[in-house]
């Protein structure tokens, strides 16, 4: 029982942070594409960078709470 509470409190330590970087990364870089798929229209891209990151961020956090 203390190895698996250990070993699903490494994996939470872990895996939050990561998540969290990679959601930071993706909504930083993924601007400028957006920016270019919407022809410019910048109000357009952040509103869906934002939904984006969101999206990521209820997937990953569900995933890793299972």
């Amino acid at each position: 029982m203390n190895a698996t509470v250990t070993t699903y409190g490494l994996y939470l330590a872990l895996s939050l942070p990561l998540t969290v970087w990679v959601a930071r990364t993706l909504h930083k870089n993924g601007r400028i594409f957006l920016v270019d798929c919407f022809h410019g229209n910048e109000p357009l891209a952040d509103s869906v960078n934002h939904l984006l990151v969101v999206g990521f961020y209820l997937i990953n956090f569900g995933f890793v709470s299972m």
